[in-house]
């Protein structure tokens, strides 16, 4: 999962993600995203509803899987 966010904000994202969603690994990046976490879903529905989450948190203007 990619993510674009707020400066300042990683964070409080990867405090947030690492609370609520099984992630495998997430660290801070330079390129295309922010942040990029490796996460566990059980299906192609759990991970979009997981994309939802991240997306509606302030400071998050994207997220790509």
């Amino acid at each position: 999962m990619g993510i674009n966010l707020k400066k300042n904000q990683e964070e409080n994202i990867m405090n947030i993600i690492r609370k609520n969603i099984e992630v495998v690994a997430i660290d801070k990046t330079i390129g295309n995203y922010d942040l990029c976490a490796f996460i566990m879903a059980k299906n192609l529905d759990e991970l979009e509803k997981i994309k939802y989450l991240v997306k509606r948190e302030r400071g998050v203007f994207s997220v790509d899987l």
